[in-house]
């Protein structure tokens, strides 16, 4: 699984420069996506520099909120059967 997101990671930074620059300049949400993406990864790092695993709950279940349950279950499902498969 671990594999599947360093893979994703290798394709953007495989991929064209100017078009990624272009997407997340003239995407109007970009900038908000981006912003909660780095205010999780601040949560997360603060609550294990702290030795609180327990508050790691409560972060993934407001990052999670904007998809709600059975989509992110669903995501989760089909990512794990492509692990199976060894499609990752």
């Amino acid at each position: 699984m671990f594999a599947t997101l360093l893979d994703l990671a290798k394709s953007v930074l495989a991929g064209n420069p100017e078009l990624y620059g272009e997407l997340q300049v003239r995407n109007r949400y970009a900038r908000v996506v981006r912003s909660s993406l780095l205010e999780a990864c601040r949560s997360l790092d603060v609550a294990f520099s702290a030795g609180d695993a327990k508050s790691v709950r409560a972060i993934f279940k407001e990052a999670l909120a904007p998809w709600g349950s059975a989509k992110t279950k669903n995501a989760y499902k089909r990512m794990y059967e492509r692990f199976e498969e060894g499609k990752t």
